[in-house]
This record gives structure tokens, C-alpha cells and sequence, in this order.
């Protein structure tokens, strides 16, 4: 255990040293921007993952490059460095292979920020410019690598052999066998995680031991000794690892197989901590980074959570004593043997469930801002048509190689169980309150669990007589937390959605969502609601009808439970809203209709629309964006939604009364706009610029800034700010001249 605990040490710093390299070469310490136009050489370093656009004439590859060579200006240098790369190609365009060399442009992001695992890592992004590449080489990197690659692409041909027409059924057999999972769908793989079955589209445990179960009994069937198993196994089990992309799980998964069953062949007991102690060890000698990995800490986590939990539950859920093990007095029938197995099965898979939860519920809400209670009953099925789905996938991959027509028979026998396991996980997504998502977690409550359950589980029967009474602490101090943040009250601009999106909260978790953001950042700003512990939409307002503003709008209809639709009422002059539209109309959400006027309140937080006056059709968008402004008792906002000055003269002109505390106003449509007489009539404390959805391209009116610094306004910058700007209400403000805006 000392030895094993200096490794694990020993890991920790080399992957910090690793991270905090200061070599001359290393890409962070030439590319002196955040975000540069470079040319580069690099080497692909693992198989493409190909994405098709919604436009159907392009898709996207994804791949990692190792950068050899970097040019900014006019000089080469050499480098060092990994860049996850995008490229774009035209639909049909043949995709790089591993081993490749090539020489791009393109822009290179630097250091952006990534979760992986406990703590953000730093990593490169490389966007390939299109139509300047050039492949220098071919038939780099490790020929082993090379040549198992190989072998998944011809197994993935015979996974699809006689089922090319039912994509979901091969590439859900693809995602489980081989750990390709671009052919999943995202809203495929959306319903696995909401129920908590996301990990049997992972190469883990189950996959490698139906496959070790299944060579074994070759085996068997020859006549080996079990001594020499590992013999055979072992070779071919780490090329199963290799093949299917060298995961974390996959990795432990066949390294602790090949250490059960080498243990006869040294005269010792198989022993599954060693084991796993063995596995982690390898791993992390060859990638000391992955013990900051998600992946990683997640695989060891259900792992060790199974080794020790689910024994315990099994022997206290299970009804089998010793005295069922004693049969020297009465030998049991085939029946009463039977239905023993069917019981030690059953709760098998019960305890398994349990254990698992448990240990990986703290995790999962932490990284995927989401909790599955329905997956203790999900994974009661979801197991076995797994188990029984893979084995399928094993025997097409295997005599597939003798002849395509038995390919072709199992393959129509894994599509069945997909269609059956696809129901049953698509009812459970079905049912309410199976799954919801939570915000972040805070670093106590984290430890607590795993207080909690250390102590459950090590501590003497006195001390674990005060485990119930500890977790009825921590639930009824977590619940107090939450109800002495029910009465906040906070606008949110959310910078996934390019500073587009505005998040109302009002007392009592009401959530208004104004406006969705452009449509490349739909999923972007879905997970940011998430990650705030946002289950519904009271209302989601389409502001502006163009696509920067309502691009994503249908993808958050789609993803977030919406009571109403608010909006503009020119939406079908815009052929993107119209789609919204369709969307609400197939959800069986209401769409109000929105002019000067029309109020309402989120609680004690009372909103009302200043803009448009009617219903009369407008020359351009800027001119029917939605004006709303949001209060609360003597704090408020006033959202301009990318209105451009001709609709601040029409607001002056009505006669309406617009004074905020804080003006939220766009980019590029500031020309002409806050003028004095508008700066007059409003009084704002603080502004923001770059709501619009437009400041990544554009820099806002200067003349507009000055004027709004010349009458003391705080004028802040949503391309400025690292994270989100809040915009926080209090009931009954105690400094009238505070700051009213706060940097997250």
C-alpha cells in the first residue's frame, strides 16, 4: 500500500510538471495571443471522428494532432504540442488517417480551458482553414496502432453487414464493441445520460468480459490449461484495448483481466484489488495525466465502489444463507437450482446497480450537472440486453471473418435487442422526475458523501450508529442552503451563447430565458443551463427574429421542458423563427405574442415590453426587436435585444419612461444609438455592451462608449468578462450607489 500510494504521488506531479512544461518549444510559449492565424505541421495521432453538418454538403473531422513544426510569421520553428483540430470538408472528402502528416493554416486557440476531471487542464484547438492543406507523409506513428485500426474499420464494415439500412441499430453496436460513437445521434445519447445507462456506450468491464468468456470457453473447448490462459489472452486482450482506442475503462478492463487470470500461472489467488491497484499503476507509468481525467477517475471510481459495496449488498438483499451452501444433508433439485441462480442473478444485478449509483452520483452531478435516480431501475435491464447486444456484436465480428452471411444473422439479432433496449431506455426518459439537472456542487458537499460512505462502511458499530443522524444533518443544512436562495433574483448574460442569451431568474426558481443565441451554440447554451440546475423555462423570448438571436431556439425547445414562447409579432418574417415556431407547435407550447404594454412578474420581479408599439410589419429586425425591461424594487434592467437607434427615437417619442439602473445594449447596432437625449430619458449606472450576439466580430460604436464614459456610466464588456455577467436584484437595496453588475 506505501508503494502504491508513492506511485499514485509520483503521478500527480509528473502530470503537473507535464501541464506546467516551460519549454522554449512547447506551443503555449510561441503563440504569445490567445487566438492566432498560424501555419503548422503536425501529425495525426488517432482515427478522425466525422460529424455531417445540418447543411448536408459538408461534415466536420475531429482528430488530435501532435504539432512538430509551427510558422507565425516568416520563419519555421519547431514545436511541441497536442491541438484538438477541427475541419471542415465537403461531404464524401476522404478523412485523414492516423499516422498522417500534414501542413495547414488555420487558427490556433491557445491554452483553452477544458473540464477534465477534479480541475480545468489547458489544451490547443486548431480551426483547419480549408483549401491550403497539403499532406507532406503517410504511414507515420506505431505500426501495432496502425495495423489494429485497421482491423476496427473491417470489423465496423461486417457490424453493418445485412443492416444497412437500420443505422441505429450498427452504430449502437459499433459504439458498444468498438467505441465509435459518431454514429449515435445526439439526442440518442442525450436519452442514455438522462437515465444514467450513458456507461454501457463506454468500452469497460461488461465488454471485455463477455469477450474473455467467450475465448475462454475456446479455450476450454481445446483443451488448454487454465494456467495458460493469460498465455493466449493476454496478447489479445490488449489489442482489444488498442483497437478500440485505448480508454481508460478499456485499458483497466483488460489489464485486470489478463492479471486474474495470469495469477495461477504464479501459483497465487486470483485478487481483484491487486488488480485493480496493477491496472491503475500501468496506466498511469504511460499517461500520468490521466489521473486528472475524467474518464479515469470515473472507471476507478464504479470499480472500486463494485469491490467494495456490492458484496455487502449483496449478502444483506440476498436470500441465500450458509445453510443453502451446506447440500450434504439434501441434494437440491434441478429446480431448486435453477431458481437459485435466477435469484443470486437477480439481486446480482440489483447490488451492482446500487453500488455503482452510489459511488458515481457525486461525480456525475459534479462533471454532468445531472442526477438519475431512474437509473437503479434502468440498469436492471440495461445490463443484460447490453451483455446479450455485445455478444451479438462479438460473434458477427469473429465468424464474420469466415463468411459476411453470419455476419449478416447476428447482426439482425443485435438489431432487435437495440430496438427492445431503445424502448426501454426512452420510456425511462419518459417518466417525470427520473432525472433532473443540479447546479454546481460545492466542494463540502462533495467530500460529505464520500464521508458519509467511508464511514458506513470502515467505522465501528458506535460510529456508524451516527451515520443516519450525520446524513440527516447534511440534508437538512442542504436544504436550508436552498431555501435561503429561493428569493434571489439575478440576470445572467450567457457567454455560450456569444453574449446573445440573457437568463431571468426570479424568486421561487421562476426562469425566463431571453432569447437562444446563435444555432452553432444551441447545445452550448443547453449545457449551460444545466450546469446552473435549470429543469424548465417558465418562458423562452424570441426578442430578435434573426439568426443570431433565435438560431438555437429550437434546440432549447427540444432539450428544456418550455411553458410559453414569447415573442415579437413579426416571427414569420423570419424563416429561422418559423422554424421555432414548428417546434413549439410540435412540443404543444404556447406562443404569446408580445408589444408595448404587455407586462407581467416572475414573482416580486414585475417585467413590461417598451417596444414595438404594434403589430404592423417592420422594414428590418432591428427595428421589431422586443424592449423589455425587468424591476424589482427599485433595481432594474432594461434589455435593448439588438435595437438599433430608430427604435430608441420611437420609444422617446411615445412618451414611455425608460429609466434602468442597467442598460444591456448590442454591438454592431450601436452606430447612432445612446444618444444624449436616450442616455437622458434611461440614467443608467452601468452598461453592457455586446449583448447582441454580435461582439465576437464586431467592436461596438466608439462614439456610443464615449458618451455613455462622459456621464460616468460603468460601461463593461461582455468579450471582457471570463465567465458570465450577473446583473443581481436585491429586495430592498441598502446601497443605492453600489455596484449593481458582477463578474462571476
Amino acid at each position: 500500500m506505501p508503494l502504491l500510494c508513492g506511485m499514485w504521488l509520483a503521478a500527480c506531479v509528473n502530470a503537473s510538471l507535464r501541464e506546467n512544461d516551460c519549454s522554449p518549444r512547447r506551443v503555449s510559449a510561441q503563440v504569445l495571443r490567445p487566438k492566432e492565424h498560424v501555419e503548422l505541421v503536425g501529425e495525426v495521432v488517432d482515427e478522425p471522428v466525422v460529424f455531417s453538418r445540418a447543411d448536408a454538403s459538408s461534415e466536420v473531422q475531429h482528430f488530435t494532432l501532435r504539432i512538430v513544426a509551427l510558422r507565425r510569421a516568416d520563419e519555421w520553428r519547431r514545436a511541441s504540442g497536442i491541438a484538438a483540430a477541427v475541419w471542415t470538408v465537403p461531404r464524401g472528402s476522404a478523412a485523414v488517417e492516423y499516422g498522417q502528416r500534414w501542413k495547414w493554416r488555420g487558427v490556433l486557440s491557445r491554452d483553452t480551458v477544458r473540464r477534465a476531471g477534479y480541475r480545468a487542464l489547458p489544451a490547443q484547438r486548431f480551426n483547419v482553414d480549408g483549401g491550403d492543406e497539403q499532406q507532406l507523409a503517410g504511414g507515420g506513428g506505431n505500426p501495432l496502432i496502425r495495423l489494429c485500426l485497421e482491423a476496427r474499420k473491417r470489423s465496423a464494415r461486417q457490424l453493418e453487414a445485412g443492416v444497412e439500412d437500420y443505422p441505429h441499430s450498427h452504430g449502437m453496436v459499433k459504439a458498444m464493441l468498438l467505441g465509435i460513437r459518431s454514429e449515435i445521434p445526439e439526442a440518442q445519447r442525450d436519452v442514455f445520460a438522462e437515465t444514467g445507462t450513458l456507461h454501457i456506450l463506454a468500452v469497460s468491464g461488461v465488454h471485455v468480459g463477455i469477450l474473455t468468456l467467450l475465448c475462454v470457453a475456446v479455450l476450454r473447448l481445446l483443451g488448454v490449461p487454465s494456467r495458460k490462459f493469460a498465455l493466449y489472452l493476454g496478447p489479445l486482450l490488449l489489442l482489444y484495448a488498442v483497437l478500440t482506442g485505448l480508454r481508460a475503462s478499456a485499458v483497466r478492463a483488460a489489464v485486470m483481466a489478463v492479471a486474474l487470470l495470469a495469477a495461477p500461472a504464479w501459483g497465487r489467488r486470483p485478487d481483484l484489488p491487486s488488480a485493480v491497484a496493477l491496472a491503475a499503476t500501468l496506466i498511469l507509468a504511460a499517461a500520468p495525466g490521466q489521473i486528472l481525467d475524467a474518464g479515469f477517475i470515473f472507471s476507478f471510481a464504479a470499480v472500486i465502489g463494485l469491490l467494495i459495496l456490492q458484496p455487502r449488498l449483496m449478502k444483506r438483499l440476498s436470500a441465500t444463507g450458509e445453510a443453502d451452501e451446506d447440500w450434504s444433508v439434501q441434494r437440491p433439485g434441478r429446480a431448486q437450482r435453477l431458481a437459485r441462480w435466477v435469484s443470486l442473478a437477480v439481486w446480482g444485478t440489483v447490488s451492482t446497480s446500487i453500488a455503482v449509483w452510489v459511488v458515481t452520483t457525486p461525480l456525475t452531478a459534479r462533471w454532468f450537472h445531472l442526477c438519475s435516480p431512474i437509473a437503479l431501475v434502468g440498469n436492471l435491464l440495461v445490463i443484460p440486453l447490453a451483455s446479450v447486444i455485445i455478444f451479438s456484436g462479438v460473434l458477427s465480428t469473429v465468424f464474420g471473418w469466415i463468411h459476411p452471411v453470419v455476419s449478416e444473422v447476428f447482426n439482425h439479432g443485435a438489431r432487435v435487442f437495440v430496438d427492445l433496449l431503445m424502448l426501454w431506455v426512452e420510456g425511462l426518459a419518459a417518466i417525470p422526475y427520473g432525472h433532473f439537472t443540479v447546479g454546481d456542487i460545492p466542494d463540502a458537499w462533495f467530500a460529505a458523501w464520500y464521508a458519509l460512505l467511508f464511514l458506513a462502511l470502515t467505522a465501528r458499530a458506535y460510529l456508524r450508529s451516527l451515520v443516519p443522524w450525520f446524513a440527516a444533518a447534511c440534508v437538512t443544512l442542504a436544504a436550508l442552503v436552498w431555501w435561503s436562495g429561493r428569493d434571489a433574483a439575478f440576470l445572467t448574460v450567457l457567454e455560450e451563447s456569444d453574449g446573445a442569451a440573457v437568463l431571468v431568474r426570479g424568486p421561487a426558481g421562476r426562469h425566463v430565458l431571453v432569447n437562444a443565441g446563435p444555432a452553432y451554440r444551441g447545445r452550448d447554451v443547453v449545457r449551460a443551463l444545466q450546469r446552473r440546475g435549470i429543469n424548465h423555462l417558465d418562458a423562452l423570448v424570441i426578442a430578435h427574429a434573426d439568426a443570431s438571436h433565435a438560431g438555437a431556439a429550437a434546440d432549447i425547445l427540444r432539450a428544456v421542458p418550455v411553458r410559453e414562447l414569447w415573442c415579437t409579432p413579426w416571427l414569420k418574417q423570419s424563416p429561422v423563427c418559423m422554424a421555432v415556431l414548428g417546434t413549439a407547435g410540435e412540443k404543444g407550447i404556447r406562443v404569446r405574442r408580445l408589444v408595448a404594454g404587455s407586462s407581467g412578474a416572475l414573482g416580486d420581479v414585475e417585467w413590461e415590453v417598451l417596444h414595438p408599439a404594434d403589430d404592423r410589419p417592420a422594414r428590418r429586425s432591428g427595428e421589431g426587436a422586443l424592449v423589455m425591461r425587468f424591476a424589482r424594487q427599485g433595481a432594474s434592467a432594461l434589455l435593448m435585444n439588438g435595437a438599433d437607434a430608430r427604435v430608441e427615437q420611437s420609444i422617446l417619442q411615445r412618451a414611455i419612461e425608460p429609466a434602468a439602473e442597467v442598460l444591456l445594449s448590442g454591438g454592431r447596432r450601436m452606430s447612432g444609438a445612446c444618444s444624449p437625449e436616450w442616455l437622458d430619458a434611461v440614467r443608467p449606472r452601468v452598461a453592457l455592451i455586446g449583448t447582441g450576439g454580435d461582439w465576437r466580430w464586431v467592436e461596438p460604436d466608439r462614439e456610443a462608449v464615449r458618451r455613455l464614459r462622459e456621464r460616468g456610466v460603468d460601461v463593461r464588456g461582455v468579450n471582457e468578462a471570463e465567465g458570465a455577467l450577473e446583473i443581481h436584484f436585491e429586495r430592498r437595496p441598502s446601497q443605492p450607489g453600489g455596484p449593481w453588475c458582477r463578474i462571476l
